[in-house]
């Protein structure tokens, strides 16, 4: 085996041992509940379930996390809480909102501020965007399913 495929399969064996990310996973069907009371009921097919899932959560979170959140923690190392939240993690999560709000057409699209935060402490965590994007893509079909 290299290293590289020793590098892999020791992030997904650490993040399956993860209690904060299980945690994190276990906060989604309390998250769906309070977010769906407030939006519309929309048709969900399976492309645009597949869509909504797999698709937007990956593109987001190389968008926001990769991108927006890296750049920023370069710049701005700031951390508090325990050096659990940076503050690269808050002015991205403030924009992943403020972008959600948007296309929400409703106030409701900035609830998505906590859950970015979520997003962006683990893609801190492990410098990697793979883990956001699994919560992302979770939070999403649970919140489009129920």
């Amino acid at each position: 085996m290299t290293t590289r495929q020793r590098c892999r399969r020791d992030f997904w064996v650490q993040l399956a041992r993860d209690r904060e990310f299980w945690l994190a996973l276990l906060a989604g069907p309390a998250f769906w509940v309070w977010r769906a009371r407030e939006m519309p009921e929309l048709a969900i097919t399976w492309p645009r379930l597949l869509w909504l899932v797999l698709v937007v959560p990956i593109v987001e979170e190389l968008a926001f996390r990769g991108g927006l959140q890296g750049m920023l923690a370069d710049r701005f190392p700031r951390r508090w809480c325990g050096q659990r939240l940076s503050l690269a993690n808050l002015l991205t999560s403030l924009l992943f909102a403020a972008a959600h709000a948007g296309v929400a057409a409703h106030w409701s699209g900035v609830l998505v501020f906590v859950p970015s935060l979520a997003f962006g402490y683990f893609r801190d965590k492990y410098q990697r965007v793979m883990p956001a994007a699994l919560l992302h893509g979770f939070y999403n079909a649970g919140f489009f399913l129920l």
